[in-house]
């Protein structure tokens, strides 16, 4: 897992740009969690892949509570250090999600968002992740991102990349369905939530994106075939006289599961 992570060092400088999400639905994510999950004065929360803190400060900044996030890069902690004020109460540790440095019983609810597609075996992290629980604590799962496809310039993209036999699948929604299934067959309780809404961006950084393969399902694409959609984009922003300056909105999705564990 740690191996695969190493990417996440080179992709700290950009990640919080392209992967910003609207702070309302953020709001109503933080507003979701903390209506749904009981919380008392000693609560511990540990977020596995914090990344730069998206979920993690406002969370802990709403609940006021303890709270660990681990990551494997040192450099997305790095940028999460930068956001964080002495008031918070997070810390931050280097550490891989299936080598977890944790006792067990040690946590009230353990949260990961926008992970489970890149982990190697989603079943394999829960079982890692389950004893480090206590008795009735909380799993939540988030997948929070834009779905820059239904934007012009990954339409295109993707739309070459099409005829040479690419598809792009959403190993986001698939793992999160697998999850769903496995641990409520174990028992668990289960709640889920969804909310949208909108991203302004413009098409000049979307194009940049797709040209810097800011994506991690992009690494799946060859060089070649990279290069061939990225110049049938550029031919059909210059054929359709496309303003790259100009804005357009992206949907936003928010899809929150909240799992207990049944005593």
């Amino acid at each position: 897992m740690g191996s695969y992570y190493g990417c996440f060092d080179w992709a700290s400088s950009f990640y919080d740009y392209s992967r910003a999400i609207p702070d309302d639905l953020m709001k109503k994510t933080v507003e979701t969690i903390q209506k749904n999950v009981k919380i008392h004065s000693n609560s511990k929360i540990l977020e596995i892949g914090v990344g730069t803190g998206r979920i993690a400060i406002p969370l802990s900044r709403k609940l006021k509570k303890n709270t660990i996030g681990m990551d494997t890069s040192e450099k997305m902690l790095q940028n999460c250090r930068k956001k964080t004020i002495s008031a918070d109460c997070i810390q931050l540790i280097v550490a891989d999600g299936l080598s977890l440095p944790f006792s067990q019983n040690q946590f009230d609810i353990i949260l990961t968002c926008h992970l489970l597609h890149l982990l190697p075996d989603v079943f394999q992290f829960i079982e890692k992740m389950t004893p480090i629980l206590v008795q009735r604590g909380y799993f939540i799962n988030l997948e929070a991102y834009v779905d820059y496809h239904q934007t012009i310039p990954f339409e295109i993209y993707y739309g070459k990349l099409a005829e040479a036999g690419f598809r792009h699948i959403h190993r986001g929604d698939l793992a999160r369905r697998n999850l769903i299934i496995y641990l409520t067959k174990r028992g668990w309780n289960h709640i889920n939530y969804k909310f949208e809404g909108e991203r302004e961006i413009s098409l000049n950084d979307l194009v940049r994106f797709i040209r810097n393969r800011v994506f991690s399902h992009q690494r799946a694409i060859s060089d070649d075939f990279h290069q061939k959609s990225l110049e049938h984009l550029y031919n059909e922003i210059e054929r359709n006289d496309i303003d790259l300056s100009k804005k357009v909105l992206a949907p936003a999705i928010s899809r929150c599961n909240i799992f207990q564990q049944r005593s």
